[in-house]
This record gives structure tokens, C-alpha cells and sequence, in this order.
């Protein structure tokens, strides 16, 4: 590339990059901050002239390099920079060196840039041209002349003007430096448009905004010295919104004014004064806050299917009296296994919820099976089964000592083991109140 087309590329990419950047500048944005700025890095370089059919080869191809450079930001996305950078020396053998010498102009385009013009961190690439001057000790071909030059950098600014880059040049294709810089921006900011003074009394009250201590009184609001409406008991309701503008100091109100007052389950009785405070929404209550549980069983009368229960007769769930012996319907177990299945689980919380309200009554848990399989085998079985209901009913709070678990085999059927319908009825646990 010739000297002059080297110089021509560089105006055009200056009027280029120029016009883009402040066409590209929002109204109003800052166009002055710390535009010009100016650098120096230091770092590694890799040199590797040609020296093919010279009699020498490369024998080190890395030393230490530096630069210098100055530029000027465009844009918050867009920068010209110019560089005079000394990659090093290339050591050739026998003996003999190859010093590199560049400088050009490159435009910087930063992907990744922060709000505030080069504060923070910064992704760029660059691309520019550049002049290769290189001086050999030996008459080896030093292959001066114009290049393309690219690169690419992260860099952090501090608000201070003062900025880190890490960076990479490629000059040419023998000749490039890996480097850290240290660079400081200058320029001023451009001032912003003077602010309107704020009026003496902005909420128009008549007491001026230095002594205000209300100033955004709602308009036509009668105040005192201070410029704040009245307050008779200051509970901080204003007496024109206070709509118990006597209460007493000290209580804390709502914004009415007024000490509220808390029910959290909507039944009508204050918190404070409720006995049953989860009552469910909409149940009629007593002044307890209480549902009704006319027969004193403990199940209340809306959940009640035996609203006559005897007083001090244990119930079930239901509010029914309990019977000496209760078939528990429902739970079931995996074949030849004490492993609860279905709604087993639903079942015994029904029972543990029963010996939780009646916390004198004792039970006997019994395990029955059919008559299949041997006397012994079943027997066993029944038993793990009945230890089974047992363990869930205490992992459910109720107290081991109240329980007493069974196993019963194939004694007592209740149905007909000859059909399959009457071998399952016979499959059960009962339960035996306890004198």
C-alpha cells in the first residue's frame, strides 16, 4: 500500500467515523466528557520476519514491547486513536536482529459499553492502517511498508478520567503485541440548563417552604405557624380527615383516625376477646367467638352427625358415640405386607384426631386375615399389621401407652370365607375400646 493511499484511507475514515458518531449522539447527551485522551501500554510481543533465502533463521520471536497512544472519543460507542508502537526486537542466527517500529490510526467500536460515557467496563475491536518501519543489523529483507492493522480489548474507567485496558494488535502478519495500558481522558462536561428556582411557598399555604415543616399541604387547608393542619389529638390524622378525633394518646390508629379494631376470622369478636380465633368464614358464632356445640362433645353442631350425643360419651369423628368394637373401613394394606396403602392414612388421622379429644380412652388395635395360608403364617401377619396402625397412630402424637396392638389370624370372621367378597371383609383391623 502506497504512502499516499495509506493517508487518503485515514481522512476517509475519519470523516466517516466523525459524521456516524455525532449523527448517531442523542439530543441532549453529554459531548464533551473527557473527550481527548491520551496512553501508554506495555506487554508482550511476537516478531517473526521472513527469512527465507536470507541464511538466517528466526531463533526468538518473543521480547517486550511498548507504545504510545492518542485519541479522541467520538461517541460513547465510537473512538480514533492514534499509536506509535515498538513491538521489539526478532533474533535471528547465526547472529543478528530485526528491531519492528509501527504507527497509524485506527477506529475503535465498543461492543459492550456502559451508560455513562467510558465508566466501567468496555468490549472493543478496532481496525485502522499503519506503517511498518523495521531496521535489520544484517542484510536481511526488513519488508517495510503500509498494512491493515485490527485489534481487540477489554477496558475498565474509573470516574476520574483514569482507565485500564488489556489489549491485542495485529500489525501485520508478522508482528503483533499483547499489552496492558494505562490511559487518562480529558475534557469537560457540557452544563446543563439552570434549574427554575422553586417558589417561596410551593403548596401555597402561606408559611414559606424555609419554615414549612408540611409542605404539601393539600390546597385551601387552614394550617398553623408551623404550615401544618391541626391535629386536636395527635394521633397524626389531621382533625379535617380524624373521625375519632378524641382518641386517647399513645394508641395507635388507622388512617381514619380511629384505634382499629382486629378480627382476624371475620366472625365478629375482636381478637382479644375471641376463644376460637380460626373460626372458618361465615360459621355462626357464640360471644366466645365459638361455634355452637350444643351437645358438649366436642364436635361442633355444623360438623355434628349425632347433635344428642350423651354428655361425657366418647364420640368419633362424626360426634357419634364410639361403639366397643369399630371395623376401620378403609384401611387396607399390599398384598402379604403390613405396608399401608390407599386411604389408610386418611382413615387413621380420622382415628388419631378421635383419641386426641377423648384423652382417656384406651383401644386395642386388632389385625384379622382370611383363612388362606397356614394358622401361623396368618397370625403374624395380622400382628405386623396391627403393630402397623399402632406406630401411625403414635407418629401422629397419640401416646403408646394407650394402645395395644394384636394379631388375631384368621379367628372371628365376619363373612363367609368361602367367596372372595367375604375373605376380604375378613381381611381388617378393628378397634377395641378399652375398659
Amino acid at each position: 500500500m502506497s504512502r499516499s493511499s495509506v493517508v487518503f484511507s485515514i481522512l476517509v475514515l475519519y470523516g466517516l467515523l466523525s459524521g456516524t458518531a455525532w449523527a448517531a449522539q442523542p439530543p441532549g447527551d453529554v459531548q464533551a466528557d473527557k473527550q481527548w485522551y491520551v496512553g501508554a501500554g506495555l506487554g508482550r510481543s511476537h516478531v517473526a520476519p521472513d527469512t527465507d533465502g536470507t541464511g538466517y533463521s528466526l531463533q526468538d520471536k518473543h521480547d517486550t514491547g511498548y507504545k504510545f497512544f492518542l485519541g479522541r472519543d467520538l461517541s460513547r460507542r465510537l473512538g480514533l486513536e492514534a499509536y506509535l508502537s515498538k513491538p521489539g526486537k526478532a533474533g535471528l542466527s547465526p547472529t543478528g536482529e530485526v528491531e519492528y517500529k509501527d504507527y497509524g490510526l485506527s477506529a475503535l467500536y465498543y461492543f459492550l459499553a456502559s451508560r455513562h460515557l467510558h465508566k466501567g467496563w468496555g468490549l472493543f475491536g478496532r481496525v485502522g492502517v499503519g506503517r511498518m518501519d523495521n531496521d535489520a543489523d544484517i542484510p536481511v529483507s526488513t519488508d517495510n511498508g503500509s498494512h491493515l492493522m485490527l485489534g481487540a480489548g477489554l477496558e475498565y474507567g474509573f470516574s476520574n478520567g483514569l482507565a485500564l485496558r488489556a489489549d491485542a494488535d495485529f500489525y501485520d502478519k508478522d508482528s503483533r503485541l499483547f499489552a496492558i495500558n494505562l490511559l487518562k481522558r480529558f475534557g469537560g462536561r457540557k452544563k446543563a440548563a439552570a434549574r427554575p428556582v422553586a417558589p417561596a411557598d410551593s403548596d401555597g399555604d402561606g408559611v414559606g417552604d424555609s419554615d414549612d415543616q408540611c409542605p404539601a399541604t393539600p390546597a385551601g387547608a387552614a394550617v398553623d405557624a408551623r404550615g401544618c393542619e391541626p391535629d386536636g389529638d395527635g394521633d397524626g390524622v389531621p382533625d379535617a380527615r380524624d373521625r375519632c378525633p378524641q382518641t386517647p394518646a399513645g394508641n395507635a390508629v388507622d388512617a381514619r383516625g380511629c384505634v382499629p379494631v382486629r378480627d382476624a376470622d371475620g366472625d365478629g369478636v375482636p381478637d382479644d376477646d375471641d376463644a376460637c380465633p380460626h373460626t372458618p368464614t361465615g360459621a355462626a358464632v357464640d360471644a366466645r367467638g365459638c361455634e355452637p356445640d350444643s351437645d358438649g362433645d366436642g364436635i361442633v353442631d355444623s360438623r355434628d352427625r349425632c347433635p344428642n350425643t350423651a354428655a361425657g360419651a366418647p364420640v368419633d369423628a362424626r360426634g357419634c358415640k364410639l361403639l366397643a368394637t369399630i371395623v376401620l373401613k378403609g384401611v387396607t394394606f399390599a398384598t402379604a405386607s403390613a405396608e399401608l396403602v390407599g386411604d389408610s392414612r386418611k382413615v387413621l388421622d380420622e382415628v388419631a384426631e378421635t383419641l386426641q379429644r377423648n384423652p382417656g380412652l384406651r383401644l386395642e388395635i386388632a389385625g384379622y386375615t382370611d383363612n388362606r395360608g397356614s394358622r401361623k403364617y396368618n397370625l403374624a401377619l395380622s400382628r405386623k399389621r396391627a403393630k402397623a396402625v399402632m406406630d401411625y397412630l403414635v407418629g401422629r402424637g397419640i401416646d403408646a401407652v394407650r394402645l395395644r396392638a394384636k394379631g388375631y389370624g384368621p379367628d372371628d370372621p365376619i363373612a363367609d370365607n368361602a367367596t372372595a367378597e367375604g375373605r376380604a371383609a375378613n381381611r381388617r383391623v378393628e378397634l377395641h375400646i378399652l375398659d
